[in-house]
């Protein structure tokens, strides 16, 4: 990664490597930042340093400096809570912050960490002591130069950050892809007001970006209120969570190049992609070229030799990694997600359900914008459901009967809640969008739920 950005330098000195707004940074002007940076960490020689920078040329800068002096990193979301930072910094033994103020010591031991360790990445989880794994900068740079071999250098010429930079799927296939291309990262504040994502996209002439379902569903609604010009755009890549394919027909009508994907942060955060000379709908895609997987007996996906070591202060990786997803490979190659291992359902009838399958078709609808669906081991199955744009109770019975019309009576909506939206904040939701179903259903308490409460969707 850091031998490409030395040769841009070299090569095109002049070429815009970042845009934020009026202010530009030059690959040679970025390279000369990231060595003094680099220059000043290792005269602190930290055991590794924890990231809390804004998102912006800074965050750039301290990240690759990192990478070049080889000290592990901790990025830290702004979505993380103060218990979720503690906890990250002191599981990785990270004895340096860098915030927007500055540096400032932090008094956490060192702990063990696999040899060649560059990013110790944490999630919001399923609970709220995640697991730290630690990857190699080789291991990303692998994702990145498989996305490219794929993509073609042209769909990151112009590439617009809108996840967070903390965010492992944004760093890999946003920042890493857009350097090994040569091209230019654009900050245009989308992640402050993403009511702004359609017309940068438009405005700022952008190749490529990165989305969660949610963002997704948004710019659909945004660029079907008001055309737009997206002749620039080659690849949007939309992940994190299932995509109902639906909402994917409805972008590709609005000449959004939007194709699914799928990772997980132990394979440096992508596995598999479609893309506009290969693609499938209801895939994820072909796997990259350099991942090696398999599906287990029971339909698991698992991964041979993936891009993590192993986690902070535990075990090296043995080679293997078990998903805990539920897939299958057609005779083409295409990988089908059929959904989490976990999260099966099996209803008093006996019968198998993966949420995931009723809530995409759920979300498909116009008036839903998050889903739960819950039930096992009840006769019927429920939902939680956070309503787009305070639709009428008449919309949302509409909407579930619309969905439901498409599914077998086992795994039909019998009954239903509007909740407040799940969020990374109120820890009800990851960084990327997908569901903290744990914690949601511990939150409204719907382990062995009693359903009187709850609306059906025939009412």
């Amino acid at each position: 990664m850091l031998q490409t950005l030395q040769h841009w330098a070299k090569i095109n000195p002049d070429s815009i490597a970042m845009e934020q707004g009026e202010i530009t940074m030059s690959y040679a002007a970025l390279w000369q930042a990231v060595n003094a940076r680099s220059a000043t960490l290792q005269s602190l020689s930290p055991h590794a340093v924890g990231i809390a920078l804004a998102d912006g040329q800074e965050w750039v800068i301290t990240h690759l400096a990192c990478l070049h002096s080889t000290i592990p990193q901790v990025p830290l979301p702004s979505f993380f809570t103060q218990e979720q930072r503690t906890h990250a910094l002191r599981d990785a033994g990270a004895d340096l912050l860098i915030t927007d103020e500055g540096m400032e010591w932090v008094p956490y031991a060192s702990v063990a960490l696999p040899a060649q360790t560059a990013i110790i990445t944490y999630t919001s989880g399923s609970t709220g002591s995640p697991k730290g794994v630690c990857l190699s900068a080789g291991g990303m740079r692998a994702v990145a130069q498989s996305l490219m071999a794929m993509l073609g250098n042209e769909a990151a010429q112009r590439h617009l950050s809108v996840l967070p930079l903390a965010v492992l799927l944004e760093q890999v296939g946003g920042l890493y892809a857009t350097l090994l291309a040569g091209g230019t990262y654009v900050f245009a504040g989308v992640q402050q007001n993403p009511i702004w994502l359609a017309a940068a996209l438009a405005s700022q002439r952008i190749t490529s970006c990165i989305l969660v379902p949610d963002l997704l569903k948004l710019l659909v609604r945004l660029a079907d209120q008001e055309p737009h010009d997206f002749s620039a755009l080659r690849f949007i890549a939309v992940g994190g969570a299932r995509v109902a394919p639906a909402l994917l027909q409805q972008a590709h009508r609005l000449a959004l190049p939007v194709y699914e994907g799928y990772g997980l942060t132990e394979s440096a955060s992508v596995v598999a992609v479609n893309t506009p000379t290969s693609h499938r709908a209801g895939t994820v895609g072909r796997l990259l070229p350099h991942v090696q997987a398999a599906i287990a007996e029971d339909g698991e996906i698992i991964l041979r030799h993936p891009a993590m070591l192993g986690y902070a202060g535990g075990a090296v990786s043995s080679g293997l990694y078990a998903t805990g997803d539920l897939g299958a490979f057609d005779v083409d190659g295409f990988l089908t997600l059929t959904g989490r291992k976990k999260n099966l359902l099996i209803t008093a009838h006996g019968r198998n359900v993966a949420p995931e399958w009723p809530e995409s078709l759920l979300l498909a609808q116009p008036e839903i914008a998050q889903a739960l669906v819950y039930g096992d081991g009840d006769a019927t199955l429920s939902a939680l459901i956070v309503p787009a744009d305070q639709p009428s109770d008449k919309a949302l019975k509409h909407a579930l009967a619309c969905a439901n019309a498409q599914l077998p009576l086992y795994a039909q909506i019998e009954h239903w809640q509007c909740v407040p939206t799940f969020t990374p904040a109120n820890g009800m939701a990851t960084g990327n969008g997908r569901l903290r179903r744990d914690t949601i259903l511990h939150v409204f308490n719907l382990k062995d739920a009693d359903h009187e409460f709850f609306r059906t969707a025939s009412a």
